[in-house]
């Protein structure tokens, strides 16, 4: 092309309409004629010191590609990061303390959890527990023991969520543990005669004809053998022939033995904290195990909530823990109680047992009795 067609053409190659053979004759012109240069910053000023070949660096390239590969993901790590930490400044800070434990409910449904492992489980008591938290429920990890002589023989582990519409378990069935005392292993008599002098058991005493709280602490005074009773179970039947069938055989009972202050209501609400319980070294009392299920029904009654959650599973009238409550205040009769101690001597009181009662042991280990337990004899 001359030099006048050159010029006619540099408005198109402004706006990149030449072909690709006029634009390199364009260049190749442009290098060598300062005129044409002129006229090209007039139209669009650029800077034309590059203008020759240009090289393809792949290995440049590919660094370049991944360098901006790393720091999208680092942006988006960074990102996730920080929504993570804002996630747990409100859990920590709006969530847990003003949704999750609102008035105080978190606390409750823990205290509740650990009562309830006691009431429905002849002879459990807490051995630990634990209480952790994510964004937005708090969890209560339960571990009960049953007593055999000095020893305490694992139950199941219990898991309960507090959540922010409500309290769940998490699996089906009943709340609390399910204990061996929910599965007799048959008629105390047979047992016990053919375990021997160098074993420990632990047996449940179903009254039919249930015995005042008096006589019941006077059996555990003077049970007329070396054994300790270390549970009772109260008659909540309501005086109905069919009890409500969320309590264990129409009975609650607590530990007699145990002697524990009251968590403090700073790990019962608390988002993260590990605790244990219950030591056996305290005098049986059976009016100390009837104001322990009090106080725990009496926890449960002021929380529609875990009304619901302790009755609801079994179809009967939420209102039936308040009958049940009512009842248990009037001083009711004991049903059940759990004994331990060396084989012989639990085979002596069970067969010197007053009234009718069926007795089915729980659990039996090699001895380890010690006069001890349970605050001894008579004190």
């Amino acid at each position: 092309m001359t030099h006048r067609e050159i010029q006619d053409r540099l408005e198109a190659y402004v706006d990149d309409r030449l072909s690709r053979e006029e634009r390199r004759e364009v260049d190749r012109h442009l290098r060598d004629c300062e005129e044409c240069r002129a006229i090209l910053d007039d139209v669009a000023p650029v800077d034309l010191s590059g203008l020759g070949p240009t090289t393809y660096d792949e290995a440049t390239m590919r660094r370049t590609v991944r360098r901006s590969l790393f720091r999208t993901a680092l942006d988006a790590a960074l990102i996730l990061l920080a929504g993570l930490t804002l996630f747990w400044f409100l859990s920590a800070l709006l969530i847990q303390p003003l949704v999750i434990d609102r008035g105080g409910r978190a606390g409750d449904a823990v205290r509740m959890s650990i009562d309830l492992g006691a009431m429905l489980n002849p002879g459990a008591i807490l051995v630990e527990g634990e209480i952790s938290s994510d964004l937005l429920s708090r969890q209560v990890d339960l571990d009960f023991a049953l007593p055999v002589g000095a020893a305490l023989t694992q139950t199941d582990h219990t898991s309960t969520t507090i959540g922010v519409f409500g309290v769940s378990d998490a699996w089906d069935g009943p709340p609390g543990p399910e204990s061996a005392g929910t599965e007799f292993m048959g008629e105390a008599a047979d047992q016990l005669a053919n375990l021997g002098s160098g074993t420990v058991a632990t047996v449940s005493m179903f009254y039919e004809d249930p015995m005042s709280v008096e006589q019941a602490q006077d059996l555990a005074d003077h049970p007329g053998a070396d054994v300790r009773v270390v549970w009772a179970g109260f008659d909540s039947s309501l005086g109905q022939e069919t009890p409500p069938n969320w309590t264990f055989t129409g009975a609650l009972g607590y530990g007699t033995c145990l002697h524990q202050d009251p968590l403090d209501e700073e790990v019962l609400s608390s988002s993260s904290a590990g605790f244990s319980s219950g030591s056996m070294f305290a005098s049986p009392s059976v009016r100390r195990a009837l104001d322990s299920v009090i106080s725990g029904l009496e926890n449960i009654e002021g929380r529609p909530e875990l009304v619901d959650y302790v009755v609801r599973p079994y179809g009967d009238d939420p209102g039936s823990v308040s009958a049940v409550l009512d009842y248990l205040r009037n001083d009711p009769e004991v049903m059940i109680l759990v004994l331990t101690g060396p084989s012989p001597e639990v085979a002596r009181f069970v067969e010197s047992s007053p009234g009718t009662a069926v007795a089915s042991v729980l659990a039996v280990d090699f001895y380890n009795w010690t006069d001890s337990i349970c605050g001894g004899l008579g004190e």
